[in-house]
């Protein structure tokens, strides 16, 4: 099992194994899965038969960020979490610097969606939220959550200080 460190984590990822997992995700997330220890033992035919609904792309070395990813993973979320800082395995379509800027998610048909859409989508893969991820993919909350979110990567520098001080 790795960690959000190492690539793909939590509970989605912990259940499966590669031969589940969309073509669509990364290679990293993917290899992740074929390379589980212990974990892989336990993976039961109905968490077999529920892959990964998407992956995330986070920011590690935001400390943020890595509680955020942190309660999404504990929450039993159903994704794929991929660590650009630590792994370089940013979106093709972005690349690296790009996507340590913004919150990007892949979903499972190959859609790389980002900022108040992509949480939308993590939203819809972890129990609990999944009625607010699809409340929030619609207009006009996706529009109102993507002002919100842009207002928030402005404050985002001095609060990534602030918690790396604390």
């Amino acid at each position: 099992f790795e960690n959000a460190r190492g690539g793909c984590a939590g509970q989605a990822c912990s259940n499966h194994r590669n031969s589940h997992m969309p073509a669509l995700f990364s290679s990293r997330c993917q290899t992740s899965f074929a390379d589980m220890t212990g974990e892989t033992q336990k993976t039961t035919e109905s968490s077999a038969q529920n892959p990964a609904q998407c992956e995330v792309y986070f920011d590690g070395a935001c400390p943020l960020c890595r509680a955020e990813i942190g309660f999404y993973e504990k929450s039993g979320s159903k994704a794929c979490f991929t660590d650009i800082a630590a792994d370089g395995a940013a979106p093709e379509e972005v690349g690296r610097d790009a996507a340590l800027k913004r919150f990007h998610v892949r979903r499972a048909d190959g859609v790389l969606l980002s900022g108040a859409a992509a949480f939308a989508e993590l939203w819809k893969a972890t129990p609990g939220w999944r009625w607010l991820g699809h409340m929030a993919a619609v207009p006009p909350f996706v529009w109102i959550g993507e002002g919100l979110y842009r207002v928030f990567l402005i404050f985002r520098p001095s609060l990534q200080k602030a918690l790396r001080a604390g």
